[in-house]
Parts: C-alpha cells; sequence; structure tokens
C-alpha cells in the first residue's frame, strides 16, 4: 500500500481548500539530507522535530545514492503531521567539462552536476537491473572518497602529523552507507581537536594538517607515492617545517545592526507574516536585522493588510495598523 492513501483523496483537498484558512501558502522543505548520506542532524527524528517547531508543512528527504531512510522518514513525518516529500540525489561528473572549467550547477566544481529525483514512490518501484545499477553507483562513489583517504593519509604524514584515518573508522563512526567527502572532513576535524589541549594548539595543528594556506594559493607538492612491496622507497628530499605556521585565526564577529519591530493591531489577534512566513498573532515584538522586509496582517472577517517596512535605526519600531472589518 502507497502511504499516500492516508491522506485525504483529491475531492476532499479541493473542498478544504476553499476556507480562507486554508488559503495561507504552507512552508515547506524540499530538499534536506540526513545521516543516511551525510546531514547537521543526528537523526532524522531530530530533523523532522526541528522543522515541526518552525511549522515546516510539508519536507523533503534528499539523500545521496540512497532511499534507505524513507521508511524511517515517513514514519516521523506521521508522528509529527508534515507530509513526507521523497527525493534523492545523484552527483555526475563530465570530464570534458571539467578539463575545460565549464560550470554546470555548482559554482565551485567545474564538469560536476547534481541531479535529484523529487516525489519518488514508496515502497520503491525499481527493478532488479535498476537497482544494481544504484548499487554500482553507490559502491563506485565509495570507492571514490577511501582513495581520497589513503591520499589524505599520505598527505598528513608528509607534513609530518600523527594522525591516521580508516574507511572502517569513519564508517562506524560517522557515515552509514554512503561515504562522503565530508565524512572525512568531520572525522579530521575531530582527530585535530582530540590531539589539542588549547584552541592555540589546535589552529597550529589544523594549519600544519592544511599546509598554512588555503590550497588555492598552495605550491602543488608531489606526494611520494606507495612503494610496491619487495621495491625500494623511492628518495624523498627532507622537508623542514617552517618555523612559524599561519594558524587560522577567529575573525571578530561583527554583530548586525538590529531593529526590534514592535507590530500592534486593531483588533488585536491578527496573524502577522514577515516574507511570507508566519511569525505569531498581534501583538508581538521581532527582532531584526537591519534591511527591508514584506509584512502582511491577515484577521478573520477583515481586510488583509500589507506593506513594505525597511528598518535602518535601532530600538523599536512602531508597526501600528487598525483594520478594516470587511463587508
Amino acid at each position: 500500500m502507497s502511504f499516500l492513501e492516508q491522506f485525504p483523496d483529491r475531492a476532499t483537498l479541493l473542498e478544504s481548500y476553499q476556507s480562507e484558512d486554508s488559503r495561507v501558502p504552507l512552508k515547506v522543505n524540499n530538499h534536506i539530507h540526513t545521516p543516511y548520506s551525510f546531514s547537521a542532524f543526528s537523526s532524522i527524528e531530530e530533523a523532522v522535530r526541528m522543522a515541526d517547531e518552525e511549522d515546516v508543512k510539508i519536507l523533503g528527504i534528499n539523500d545521496f545514492y540512497v532511499t534507505d531512510g524513507h521508511e524511517e522518514f515517513i514514519d516521523q513525518c506521521f508522528k509529527f503531521h508534515i507530509f513526507p516529500l521523497l527525493n534523492f540525489e545523484l552527483i555526475g561528473i563530465s570530464r570534458e567539462d571539467q578539463e575545460s572549467g565549464i560550470r554546470v550547477n555548482d559554482p565551485g566544481n567545474p564538469g560536476r552536476t547534481y541531479i535529484t529525483g523529487k516525489g519518488l514512490a514508496f515502497p520503491s518501484i525499481l527493478q532488479g537491473e535498476q537497482l544494481q545499477k544504484l548499487d554500482r553507483v553507490l559502491k563506485e562513489s565509495n570507492k571514490q572518497v577511501a582513495k581520497m583517504i589513503d591520499l589524505l593519509n599520505r598527505w598528513l604524514e608528509f607534513q609530518r602529523v600523527d594522525i591516521t584515518l580508516s574507511v572502517k573508522e569513519i564508517m562506524e563512526e560517522h557515515a552509514m552507507d554512503s561515504l562522503r567527502e565530508r565524512h572525512v572532513a568531520k572525522a579530521l576535524r575531530i582527530k585535530i581537536d582530540e590531539k589539542s589541549q588549547s584552541d592555540d594548539e589546535f589552529y597550529k595543528l589544523l594549519a600544519q594538517s592544511y599546509g598554512g594556506k588555503s590550497s588555492e594559493k598552495q605550491n602543488t607538492v608531489q606526494i611520494p607515492s606507495t612503494p610496491k612491496t619487495g621495491t625500494t622507497p623511492p628518495a624523498v628530499s627532507k622537508v623542514e617545517p617552517k618555523k612559524t605556521i599561519a594558524a587560522v585565526k577567529r575573525k571578530p564577529e561583527q554583530k548586525p545592526k538590529r531593529s526590534t519591530l514592535d507590530v500592534k493591531s486593531a483588533p488585536p489577534g491578527a496573524g502577522f507574516y514577515l516574507n511570507g512566513e508566519y511569525k505569531g498573532r498581534t501583538p508581538l515584538k521581532v527582532p531584526l536585522p537591519y534591511g527591508k522586509y514584506e509584512v502582511r496582517l491577515q484577521h478573520e472577517k477583515y481586510y488583509g493588510w500589507e506593506a513594505q517596512v525597511n528598518l535602518d535605526k535601532p530600538g523599536e519600531i512602531p508597526l501600528h495598523v487598525r483594520l478594516i472589518p470587511e463587508d
């Protein structure tokens, strides 16, 4: 049975749309990653719960190469009364575009293309051959990241950083079936943090691990290849570490200039929307950075009110509106 059968049919949904309250646009986020690929969330439950706290009504899972989290995602969405949108994402590389410097839909990586499928069926309708092809893509992607880990280990040895990463450890502690570059970066950062006794030590070791410069400005360094068994390792000139390493320094955060919008309406209890996002009912105060905002007030049996406000000075900015009753 499709999970969609648990929702109202088309006629019922159209009928419910006739009321004024139902015409308020729903908040939608149709593209989040979960721990099944890589995610800032510790679990699917956390992702869906936080979406509910932000009043999101339609939420889309969008993991790389896998649909393994779809069933759990549906269950959590039902728990929080959120409509689950099922998606997944692939990454393709065109060597020709890469060599020509052509950027498709990844500004930082020529030749790389992100392809995402939206509104997938559940249970999956992929056939055996299609599933096998997808499995090969996942294995090939994991293999590429494993090569990256090997290269990174040789780079760390070259930089005299006493840290070694392993595919097994990263898969067990940070990844599930899909091994991503971000898992590697996360594992390295954690290991650097574990070896550091202070912030200064952390930044020095971080800079040493990355060569003390951003990768764009570094001269190309030839990392010695791993010698084959039974052969003499190639001679490598001794590289003395620099006496001073340009440590990464935290820039002092500059707090944005802010105002507080003091929103009141007559009558009170109007719904207040900021750039289309529901913020609550009047009266209320909304702290905001300087800037221009689209605001809207909506109250049952009263005409809606819309305007653009420009916040450019500190303190409370009054927004007091008398709504006009409908005839």
